[in-house]
């Protein structure tokens, strides 16, 4: 298969990606941390804290971003808000603010997170707000291809995603202290994406058969995931129920 084929590309944070050049694709998504150093078209910012430091670091004046779940609150709330919230709090607020959102990390763990996060509704229109049950708790990578079939794209290609493509859950942001290692160890993020991988898939093979999910493979140009083979490659132990979570959890 040919690079000219109408391609949307979602590019994660494996050490794969450095192998390709960005600037070289049409139409791509980026994770996370990518717009410090890239330009995507648009960036799932879905992890809080990230969320926390894009905000903080300005970047949704410039770039168009995807925040999955967002509640916006009026600025005049924050001091109420703050009143009682569980856990250590994080704040964003810059002088030109004039609304806000609250989130939380691990209330269920003895680590307990909560980040007030506020922004300038004058940059609204780059901020898209985007609430589907069935994608609820996905990692930002899965959610955004969620959001892509979702969105009518029919041919997608699945680049950086180390822990899908070559069982690795090493990330170029590791080492930089922008995750916590209880959240983004190799296990965390090799097995349980796999899983959420796996039941996406699934979902995309019986509801939307049209839809074409690729690896990028920078000698030959693309290898076609098929949903029967991730059964028996990725051997998946704990099915992640999509909309609820892990189903030992449930």
């Amino acid at each position: 298969m040919q690079d000219n084929l109408d391609m949307l590309y979602l590019v994660g944070n494996g050490p794969s990606r450095e192998k390709v050049n960005l600037n070289t694709l049409s139409e791509w998504w980026g994770m996370n941390y990518i717009y410090r150093t890239h330009s995507p078209d648009m960036c799932f910012v879905h992890d809080v804290h990230p969320q926390k430091v894009m905000i903080e670091e300005e970047y949704y004046k410039k770039g168009k971003v995807c925040v999955a779940e967002w509640n916006e609150l009026p600025i005049e709330m924050w001091d109420m808000i703050k009143l009682g919230l569980p856990g250590e709090t994080h704040e964003v607020r810059k002088e030109d603010d004039d609304a806000f959102v609250m989130q939380g990390e691990n209330y269920y763990g003895d680590d307990a997170r909560s980040y007030m996060i506020g922004y300038n509704r004058a940059y609204a229109n780059n901020i898209v707000i985007y609430e589907n049950q069935l994608l609820k708790n996905l990692y930002c990578g899965m959610y955004a291809l969620g959001y892509a079939v979702h969105h009518g794209y029919k041919n997608i290609c699945l680049l950086g995603f180390d822990a899908l493509q070559f069982d690795s859950g090493e990330n170029v942001y590791n080492k930089q202290g922008l995750y916590t290692y209880s959240e983004h160890n190799e296990y965390g993020v090799r097995i349980i994406q796999q899983s959420q991988f796996v039941s996406l898939m699934e979902h995309i093979n019986i509801e939307h058969p049209e839809v074409k999910v690729f690896f990028k493979n920078p000698i030959e140009g693309f290898d076609q995931i098929v949903y029967n083979e991730l059964l028996s490659r990725f051997k998946v132990e704990d099915k992640w129920i999509l909309g609820q979570g892990l189903e030992s959890l449930i």
